[in-house]
């Protein structure tokens, strides 16, 4: 069995993004080249030796050294793009793999595609597409260890052929199973006892950005499911059980685990009862049927990471920056500023619907929403006046400076999904509203093409500003 190695994504080659609000200037159109990735970007292309590449990405093109005029490199760019290039009955094809969060084109095609139709590789769906030019390629996402694949030709493209072909290539990246992950998990010792132990499993085993690291973190998912399904715990011993382990940790391993643990939870995500036996046995677990509330383990998962969340806010100091603004608001409020002065000092006017009784009805905490190991402040309504609406979320940039990332206004709001993702709900009328939802990652909220299965927002434990205030008096 060939075992996919970690993934290398060298920080060289990575391009990280930057605080600046100006936008690039637009780039020209782009050409067929495979080369050209992306909206008009030129990526560099390094060439090299298949073992090259599998030490360099992780991904293993080895089999493919068979095929005649055959070359191996790597396209930089966020996300690195591991390439193979060959001859086969004559035509001139372009192979390639990238980990990505989601279904991604990383084939460089820049054609009028004339046809486009459904396809199989292996267990996943392939989206097939010709040119009026002979160009064609085949697209497919397989989930479990995240990779996104095309397969290209520019000249006297063959459906049938394509397909063929990339069914021969196509080799899943999570290789064979070893047998049933999830064996042990329910020992029957009680809830504490077996969901202790699938926590320890989780910060032992589960890597993080790896190749196989979506494989297993779908395993790690459906143990969890199994463990809550077997007992019937309800949310609030859930939520103590995790944030009692998680209390426990040092610094280091906290960090690291709220990462492990949000992967497992994003990974619930890619299960639902139409694909779930695929994805289950695509990852080895030998199960005829599965009774989980889909629903409830979702939000059981995503209650969770945020227990696990708030297990810091009190323990940690609060960045420079994030008690800057904390410190503005305070000021302001407590002098009673009206909406314009609020609005005129950067601050969000919506919260003086509460100042009357600021202190404990607004509210603010630090939470890692998308698990890169910087905090978010994240403000809101808390006490009587508590709701789902996120009133300001910050990040800190490169500089650890406050920038602003989403703010809530009269008639849009925001509110926390769980998972990193969030619903906007906007209106400017009865007749004229619209919902969006999106993932935030890299200090920016991507938007998604649907709505996540939960799209219910969760009500978060912010502390109130009386508690800052109550410091302050006690320092001074």
């Amino acid at each position: 069995m060939k075992k996919i190695v970690s993934l290398v994504l060298a920080a060289a080659l990575l391009l990280g993004t930057t605080a600046c609000s100006a936008l690039p200037a637009a780039s020209e159109e782009p050409s067929a080249s495979p080369e050209n990735v992306g909206a008009g970007v030129v990526n560099p292309v390094s060439e090299m030796s298949a073992d090259e590449l599998l030490a360099a990405t992780g991904i293993d093109l080895t089999t493919l050294s068979a095929y005649e005029n055959v070359s191996f490199s790597t396209i930089a760019g966020d996300p690195i793009i591991a390439q193979a290039k060959f001859t086969k009955d004559g035509k001139d094809y372009t192979y390639r793999i990238s980990m990505t969060d989601e279904t991604t084109d990383i084939s460089g095609m820049h054609y009028t595609w004339t046809t486009t139709e459904e396809r199989d590789v292996s267990y996943n769906k392939a989206t097939l597409s010709l040119s009026d030019e002979g160009a064609g390629v085949i697209s497919w996402y397989d989930v479990v260890p995240g990779l996104s694949y095309s397969l290209s030709v520019s000249e006297n493209a063959d459906a049938d052929e394509l397909t063929a072909l990339a069914n021969t290539l196509f080799v899943p990246a999570q290789g064979d199973s070893d047998g049933d992950p999830m064996e042990g998990i329910v020992t029957g010792s009680g809830i504490e006892t077996d969901l202790n132990g699938l926590l320890s499993e989780i910060r032992q085993n589960q890597p993080i950005g790896t190749a196989g690291s979506s494989m297993i973190a779908m395993s790690n998912a459906a143990a969890f499911a199994n463990v809550v399904t077997a007992y019937e715990t309800d949310l609030d011993e859930l939520k103590s059980i995790v944030s009692a382990y998680a209390a426990s940790l040092d610094a280091e391993s906290f960090t690291t685990f709220t990462k492990q643990f949000n992967m497992v939870s994003g990974a619930f995500s890619q299960f639902n009862e139409d694909t779930v036996n695929d994805i289950l046995e695509s990852i080895g677990l030998e199960l005829d049927t599965v009774q989980w509330d889909y629903d409830l383990i979702s939000r059981y998962l995503s209650e969770c990471s945020i227990a696990i969340a708030e297990v810091t806010p009190l323990e940690i100091a609060i960045p420079a920056a994030y008690q800057e603004v904390l410190d503005i608001y305070l000021e302001n409020l407590s002098a009673g500023a009206d909406w314009m002065t609020l609005e005129e000092a950067g601050l969000n006017p919506v919260v003086i619907y509460n100042t009357d009784n600021y202190r404990d009805t607004l509210g603010y905490m630090m939470m890692d929403v998308d698990g890169d190991s910087v905090l978010e402040l994240l403000l809101g309504f808390t006490g009587e006046n508590a709701d789902t609406m996120i009133l300001d979320m910050f990040t800190l940039n490169e500089n650890q400076e406050a920038r602003l990332v989403l703010r809530s206004a009269e008639r849009d709001r925001y509110e926390f999904l769980g998972n990193s993702a969030f619903a906007e709900h906007g209106s400017s009328g009865a007749a004229d509203s619209f919902d969006a939802y999106y993932t935030y990652a890299e200090g920016k909220l991507n938007e998604l093409s649907a709505a996540p299965k939960n799209t219910d927002g969760i009500l978060l434990d912010f502390i109130p500003f009386s508690e800052l205030e109550d410091s302050a008096d006690s320092e001074g």
